[in-house]
């Protein structure tokens, strides 16, 4: 079943019917059996296989650590679920290099570490083993999250869902703009993109133009995914923090880091940087603690040499504007030329750090760079890399609509704002959303628009 189908949007239709009309306690067990149908429908029988025990064991430790709350219970219980994480993600160091890696491991993984750490911490109630199998195996966020919390979903959860038209057309909305998103920008940059920077002829100034599509289409894909996430849950009653807030608004990567993927910047602060001492512990360790965090957000990513640069670029750029705001003013600057161009700069060091993300190894990162240099009076012509001129003003128009929408999503929510205008305002963005999928989308032959990036993490 792909994730962007109608399949999908029947499943979603049957677990709304489901969950309007079952008490608690039966729409936990239906929470249980939609997971594990999800999963058995997007992977396979390995995939639910290994997240029935992951959350069989969520159960025992989970309670384990609420009946006798020692470090060592605690750290006894996360060392073999880490353990099982590198497993998978690092196989082929192991020498297993045909293992499977379950569908959205290093999603629940994570949140099974956020369970083991709140109810050892007291801010989490164990209520039970059919919460913690709800919350382990809640379809809309396994397989690519965002990383919620289990108290926030517990109380949620053991509530009984309440009809509202205005939160259902809300809901609906969003998933639709989710889908939207993918079909109509994220994928049309994919495909761009991905003939730029897979052909090793392409050169110049336009296979540069090619990573910053790619910085595009990893932000759309993996916000459309997350759109489609949250609207799902609140379809089902239970309300997910946003996961991007108009990163590529960002005047630093600090702001960067608060503004995207925000469940797993949270995370890490959480339960990586708060425990290692955050800024307590004088300046050289606070600046360790941030190389650190980033360090684990790019082994978290993958298991290659350039998801390790990528986060330590990160963190190796986080420390250099601390200094910088701890001497100069430059980033109290208030003019809008100058924060144009703190975000246009920022947003330059993010996109040559994706080129590391998306590169196999260092080698095909290093040669990318290098191509991007060999700049000839034949590479300033878009078509000596395949891009049409329809297909150059297309995607600047997209990068236009999305800074633009960015804009005014960092001001007002979006989905609110559609919900109050007026009906003939609103269906006349429908029927355009349409339109647009219609004539714009990227589907048909030998396109698959189900496959989003970070289902792969």
């Amino acid at each position: 079943m792909g994730l962007v189908s109608f399949e999908m949007i029947l499943f979603i239709i049957v677990s709304f019917g489901l969950t309007q009309v079952l008490n608690v306690n039966l729409k936990k067990l239906c929470m249980i059996g939609l997971g594990m149908a999800f999963v058995l429908l997007c992977g396979n029988q390995w995939h639910l296989l290994w997240l029935c025990l992951v959350s069989a064991y969520a159960c025992f430790g989970s309670w384990l650590i609420h009946r006798n709350r020692k470090k060592t219970v605690l750290l006894m219980s996360i060392v073999p679920v880490v353990l099982a994480l590198c497993v998978f993600k690092y196989s082929s160091y192991f020498g297993f290099e045909s293992l499977i890696m379950p569908l959205g491991i290093s999603f629940y993984t994570f949140k099974l570490i956020s369970l083991f750490c709140d109810v050892y911490n007291g801010k989490c109630q164990w209520l039970g083993s059919l919460d913690v199998l709800a919350y382990l195996m809640f379809f809309p966020a396994v397989s690519a999250g965002p990383i919620h919390r289990a108290q926030s979903f517990f109380v949620q959860l053991n509530q009984k869902v309440q009809f509202n038209y205005m939160e259902l057309k809300n809901s609906l909305f969003l998933i639709a703009m989710g889908m939207f998103e993918k079909i109509v920008f994220a994928d049309t940059f994919a495909d761009i993109s991905g003939m730029i920077l897979n052909n090793s002829e392409s050169k110049g100034v336009f296979l540069a133009y090619a990573a910053v599509l790619y910085s595009f289409q990893l932000y759309l894909d993996f916000d459309a995914y997350s759109n489609i996430a949250v609207g799902t849950s609140r379809l089902l009653g239970i309300r997910l923090e946003k996961n991007f807030r108009s990163p590529y608004l960002s005047k630093t990567i600090m702001e960067f880091w608060n503004r995207w993927h925000i469940s797993l910047s949270s995370w890490l602060k959480d339960y990586i940087y708060i425990p290692l001492g955050g800024n307590r512990k004088g300046e050289i360790r606070r600046i360790l603690h941030i190389i650190v965090v980033f360090l684990v957000s790019g082994i978290w990513h993958g298991s290659t040499i350039v998801f390790i640069l990528w986060g330590l670029g990160h963190g190796l750029l986080h420390t250099v504007e601390t200094w910088i705001k701890r001497k100069t003013n430059f980033f109290e600057k208030k003019s809008v030329l100058m924060s144009c161009f703190q975000v246009l700069v920022n947003f330059s060091f993010v996109t040559i750090l994706w080129v590391f993300f998306r590169s196999p190894d260092l080698t095909s990162a290093l040669d990318l760079f290098k191509r991007m240099t060999m700049i000839t009076r034949a590479s300033l012509s878009p078509s000596f890399v395949g891009l049409s001129i329809p297909e150059l003003v297309w995607t600047l128009i997209v990068i236009g609509i999305t800074w633009v929408i960015d804009i005014f999503r960092d001001k007002k929510d979006m989905i609110v704002w559609v919900s109050k205008q007026p009906t003939f305002v609103r269906w006349a963005l429908y029927l355009l959303l349409i339109f647009m999928t219609i004539v714009f989308g990227a589907y048909g032959p030998g396109h698959n628009a189900s496959d989003f990036i970070y289902i792969s993490f």
